[in-house]
C-alpha cells in the first residue's frame, strides 16, 4: 500500500513539473489549500484523471495562446517560415493579427519569457525590418552560390527584388560607419567586398569606352551586353542617378568626356538641330515647311514643335538661344509680314509711291493683294497698331481700297 501511494505521488510530481514547463512562469498559480488536500489524496485518482485535472486548471487566456501557437506551428511546417501576413487566417483564426500582437508585446518588453522562447524556437522574427534584411541576404546567398561571387550589379534583380540596389545601400551604410556589426559580419562571411563599387564602376566604364571606340558613340541599347556584362542596364542606371542629382561629379565628368548624353531626348534634339543647320546652310533660311523631311527625318514637324514649346514658355533657354543663332523666327506670320513690307519699301523706292495695283507681284510675291488685305484690316479696326504705324511711315494711304491694274 505504501508503495502504491508513493507511485501516485510521484506521478503527481511528474505532471506538476511538466505542466510548469509548458505554462508561462508568470501565469502558473500555486494550488490553494483545498487543492493541496486533493493532491494529498491523489492516490484515489488514476493518471487520466490527473491529466484532466491540470488541463482544467489552465486559464482561458492560456488555452487561447496555446491554440494560436499550435496554429503558428502548423503554418510554419507548411510554409517553412513564420512570416504570417497581417490579415492571414488559419483555420478561421486571425493568426496574422495574433502574431502582430506578440511582436508588439515583445517590443514593449511585456511578453512572457516562456512564450517568447517558444516563439523564437519557431524562428519568429520580431522586427519586420530584420525580416526584410534577412530575405535580401538569402537572395544574396543564392546569387553567390550561383555566380561564385557577390559582385552584384546595381540594376540586378533577384526574384523580382532589387538585390543590386540593396547591396549598394549596405555598402553606403558601411562607408558611413553606421552598419550593424552582426550584419557586417554576415555579409563578409559570404564574400562581400566593401570597396568593390569603385572597381566595378571602373570596369564597366572601360567596357563603355570599348563600345564607344567600336561604334563611334555611346548610345548603348538597354539590353546590350559587353563581355557578359549588362552594359546597357549599367549606363541606364548612371543616367537615372544623374537625373536624381546623386551621381558622383567625377564619374559624371568622365562619362561626358567620352560622349555620354544623360538625357536621350537631348541626343535626339541635337540630331534634329544638325539637320536644321544643314537645311539653313543649303537654303539660306530656316523657313522649313511643316511637311519637309531632311534625310528622312521630319525636320519641319520638329521645328513646328519647337515653336509651340516657345509659345507656351516651355522651351529650354539654351535650346531657344541655339535656334535663334541659326535664324529661326518664332512667329512665322510676323516673318512673312516683314518680308512683304520689305517688298513694299522696294516698290516705293523704285516707283516713288505705294499705290500698288491689286494684281501686282514683286519678286513673285502678290504684293498688291497683300497690301489690299492690310487696308481691309485697318478699315475693320483689326490691324495691329505697330504694323499700321509702319505702313503709314512708308506712305501707304490706308483708306484707299484698291488701285486699278
Amino acid at each position: 500500500m505504501l508503495a502504491l501511494q508513493f507511485s501516485v505521488v510521484f506521478t503527481i510530481v511528474v505532471f506538476t513539473s511538466a505542466y510548469q514547463c509548458l505554462r508561462p512562469s508568470h501565469s502558473f498559480r500555486q494550488p490553494s489549500r483545498w487543492q493541496r488536500v486533493r493532491m494529498e489524496a491523489a492516490f484515489d485518482l488514476d493518471e487520466l484523471q490527473l491529466e484532466n485535472y491540470y488541463s482544467d486548471a489552465l486559464s482561458s487566456a492560456d488555452k487561447k495562446w496555446n491554440n494560436m501557437f499550435i496554429l503558428l506551428k502548423q503554418f510554419q511546417q507548411r510554409e517553412g517560415h513564420c512570416n504570417v501576413p497581417a490579415n492571414h487566417e488559419e483555420d478561421g483564426q486571425k493568426l496574422g493579427y495574433w502574431l502582430s500582437r506578440q511582436r508588439q508585446r515583445q517590443r514593449k518588453g511585456v511578453i512572457d519569457v516562456g512564450r517568447k522562447s517558444r516563439l523564437e524556437e519557431l524562428e519568429v522574427v520580431w522586427s519586420r525590418s530584420d525580416e526584410k534584411w534577412n530575405n535580401m541576404f538569402t537572395l544574396l546567398q543564392r546569387f553567390q552560390q550561383r555566380e561564385g561571387h557577390c559582385n552584384v550589379l546595381f540594376g540586378h534583380k533577384e526574384d523580382g527584388q532589387k538585390l543590386g540596389h540593396w547591396l549598394n545601400n549596405q555598402r553606403q551604410l558601411h562607408k558611413k560607419g553606421v552598419m550593424d556589426v552582426v550584419r557586417k559580419s554576415r555579409l563578409e562571411e559570404v564574400g562581400v567586398v566593401w570597396g568593390l563599387s569603385d572597381d566595378q564602376w571602373h570596369s564597366m566604364f572601360i567596357l563603355l569606352k570599348q563600345f564607344q571606340h567600336r561604334e563611334g558613340h555611346c548610345k548603348v541599347p538597354l539590353h546590350d551586353e559587353e563581355n557578359g556584362q549588362k552594359l546597357g542596364s549599367w549606363l541606364n542606371v548612371q543616367r537615372h542617378l544623374q537625373k536624381k542629382g546623386v551621381l558622383d561629379s567625377e564619374r559624371e565628368s568622365r562619362l561626358e568626356e567620352i560622349g555620354v548624353v544623360f538625357d536621350p531626348f537631348d541626343d535626339q534634339w541635337n540630331s534634329m538641330f544638325i539637320l536644321l543647320k544643314q537645311f539653313q546652310q543649303r537654303e539660306g533660311h530656316c523657313n522649313v515647311s511643316s511637311s519637309h523631311e531632311e534625310n528622312g527625318q521630319k525636320v519641319g514637324c520638329w521645328l513646328n514643335n519647337q515653336r509651340q514649346s516657345q509659345k507656351k514658355g516651355a522651351l529650354n533657354e539654351v535650346r531657344k538661344s541655339r535656334l535663334e543663332e541659326v535664324g529661326v523666327v518664332w512667329d512665322v506670320l510676323d516673318e512673312k509680314w516683314d518680308q512683304m513690307y520689305a517688298l513694299l519699301k522696294k516698290f516705293k523706292q523704285r516707283e516713288g509711291h505705294c499705290k500698288v495695283p491689286v494684281s501686282y507681284q514683286e519678286d513673285g510675291q502678290k504684293l498688291g493683294s497683300w497690301l489690299n488685305v492690310q487696308r481691309y484690316l485697318q478699315r475693320n479696326g483689326t490691324l495691329d497698331a505697330g504694323r499700321k504705324s509702319r505702313l503709314e511711315q512708308a506712305g501707304v494711304v490706308c483708306r484707299l481700297l484698291k488701285v486699278d491694274s
